[in-house]
């Protein structure tokens, strides 16, 4: 595993958000989720996870 500089990690994004549904993806060859999140100043994101 690499180490990233203090400089890197000061341009990372991080937020915190709130799950709003989480929906099995049957689709998926894999087991997945469709998620929906609200991070408030940031919006509300759909992703679907493995």
């Amino acid at each position: 595993m690499n180490t990233i500089t203090w400089q890197d990690f000061e341009n990372v994004f991080l937020a915190v958000g709130t799950i709003l549904t989480a929906e099995v993806f049957p689709e998926a060859k894999k087991t997945a989720y469709k998620i929906t999140a609200d991070f408030g100043e940031h919006g509300v994101k759909k992703q679907v996870l493995r």
